[in-house]
């Protein structure tokens, strides 16, 4: 029997897998038993994370007939499409339907027929030697009567990529590293792909081979890895007007790398700035800020971190931290909203009456705590001001920071100790 060979990790699901991929493939030695095949496999996760891959590779190593229903033309002539798929598996069983990209058409009011439709075809094949595959992206925007068992006994969630998954396909791509240049260190590609889906992975590598062979270069070059990784999907930059200077964006990303490091050690895998249409603009990438005992403070304390370096080292701080000022008040809203903070009203000095209240007890929270933590974040950076002046200044010289240049300047300064 064939195996996954395309597909790299998800162990536990591709042994699942191969036990119903058995039972086609040997299905008088099940039925002895009573044993029957699974009446559905969902198979969900964010994108690109192989979740099509899995399913037309499970339907190949199952070795029988195989139709797919994807959405690509309007309602009317997908719902007859979808009909004629389920019309021709009964006359080719055994069968496999995939139905793939779910999400797309099951789930809102507007889709309200093909799921009808989709639910009755399910529902009349049941009795038959076909199983259908289903893939999506976001489960909970479908009908739960859909995803039941009976119509979905067993179900896969691919949205946290497994451990080691990630450095498998870089060392299969770059042949374990022999298309670096001899200044890219493999660890340094492993670290800024480590988070990354599977896609988006592949997508990056192999635009960088392809900037390798129009350059006509041997290897990789440091730089072609940074365009490539930048121009990707995943990339979220820091937006500034083109009347702000490198000097400031520097600082303000030099801000949240240090706070970073020094609450999560080893944490930043990525830095750079770049000229955009909007003017510079910068990125710090690397796991996020966040534990279950400190909750978002910590957080909230990183987005804080490039105004107030842009404060201590300019005097005055950017439009360019808008951006962080709105996810720092989305974060204390919702732990004032869980209880996370208790302020003694009476002893504030505040006056509220029983209407205004609730609202204004809640801004006056929201308030204090950013308060307190940006000056613990102000004082912080500045206990580590010769750790802030490199980290800037390395990104004035370079435009961007791999995770080995970060932890190089990182060991040459001792940093303070950070309680949220």
């Amino acid at each position: 029997m064939k195996t996954f060979e395309k597909v790299i990790g998800y162990d536990e699901v591709k042994e699942e897998l191969l036990k119903i991929a058995d039972m086609f493939n040997n299905p008088e030695e099940y039925n002895k038993i009573g044993a029957h095949i699974p009446k559905g496999i969902l198979i969900h996760g964010r994108p690109g994370m192989g979740k099509t891959l899995i399913a037309n590779e499970f339907a190949d190593i199952c070795g029988c007939n195989k139709r797919i229903v994807r959405k690509n033309r309007n309602s009317k002539d997908f719902i007859d499409e979808i009909r004629n798929v389920f019309d021709e598996a009964s006359k080719a069983e055994p069968c496999i339907i995939i139905l793939d990209d779910m999400d797309k058409y099951l789930s809102d009011e507007d889709s309200r027929e093909e799921f009808y439709v989709v639910q009755a075809c399910i529902d009349e094949v049941s009795d038959k030697d076909i199983l259908v595959v289903g893939t999506a992206n976001h489960i909970g925007i479908m009908p739960d009567s859909l995803l039941r068992s009976g119509r979905f006994d067993l179900e896969f969630e691919l949205e946290v990529l497994p451990k080691g998954v990630s450095d498998q396909i870089v060392d299969m791509n770059l042949n374990g590293g022999e298309l670096l240049e001899s200044s890219l260190s493999i660890e340094n590609v492993k670290k800024l792909f480590l988070t990354l889906s599977p896609a988006t992975i592949l997508t990056i590598l192999n635009q960088c081979k392809i900037n390798m062979k129009y350059n006509k270069t041997d290897r990789i070059l440091r730089s072609m890895l940074i365009d490539s990784f930048l121009k990707s999907d995943c990339v979220t930059y820091d937006s500034y007007n083109t009347e702000y200077i490198k000097e400031n964006v520097a600082y303000h990303e030099a801000g949240h790398i240090v706070i970073r490091e020094i609450i999560d050690p080893q944490s930043v895998r990525f830095a750079a700035l770049k000229n955009t249409e909007n003017g510079i603009s910068g990125i710090v990438y690397g796991s996020p800020v966040y534990d279950q005992y400190s909750g978002s403070r910590k957080s909230v304390c990183e987005s804080l971190a490039g105004m107030a370096c842009e404060e201590q080292k300019f005097g005055y701080i950017t439009e360019g931290s808008m951006d962080d000022i709105s996810d720092v008040n989305c974060n204390l809203e919702t732990d004032v909203r869980l209880g996370k903070y208790s302020i003694d009203i009476a002893s504030s000095g505040l006056c509220f009456n029983d209407s205004q209240e609730s609202d204004l007890r809640q801004q006056h929270q929201i308030e204090s705590e950013k308060k307190r933590l940006y000056a613990l974040t102000k004082k912080t950076l500045i206990e580590n001001w010769a750790f802030v002046e490199e980290v800037a200044r390395k990104l004035l010289e370079c435009d961007a920071l791999l995770y080995s240049d970060i932890q190089e300047i990182r060991r040459k300064h001792e940093s303070t100790a950070f309680t949220a």
